[in-house]
């Protein structure tokens, strides 16, 4: 499970939100109870992402930045998807449970369910010629 070290090698806010977009994804379809509760009844979680991101191990000749500034990036990331209308602010549903998760969780809009719902489809034929 989130074994993509692309996360851990990001550069700038783009490369983060291609990240998140496979992580939202993934942790999408995880089912296993202590898994779900890390996501705090959102669809993105930062900070379950940056915890996820920050214990990527990368190849030694990589160059990975600093988990603080890689913060940022995420931060400024999600902000960036959010401003495109895919995700908002807040839990997915009104009663969902925010303990402490205020401002550091986001949810798929209807929008976003449709993007995501496209980038499912291209990986799923991705993997369908493989093997």
């Amino acid at each position: 499970m989130f074994e993509d070290t692309s996360g851990r090698l990001v550069q700038s806010e783009e490369d983060a939100e291609r990240y998140i977009w496979k992580f939202i994804a993934e942790n999408l379809m995880q089912t296993e109870r202590h898994i779900v509760d890390h996501t705090r009844d959102f669809d993105l979680f930062l900070p379950w992402l940056l915890e996820i991101v920050s214990n990527l191990h990368v190849p030694e000749d990589q160059e990975p930045l600093p988990i603080f500034d890689l913060e940022r990036i995420y931060m400024d990331a999600a902000w960036s998807i959010v401003m495109e209308g895919y995700l908002r602010p807040g839990p997915r549903v009104i009663t969902g449970d925010i303990r402490d998760g205020y401002g550091k969780g986001y949810s798929l809009t209807q929008k976003g369910l449709q993007r995501l719902a496209t980038i499912n489809a291209r990986r799923g034929s991705d993997h369908a010629g493989v093997g």
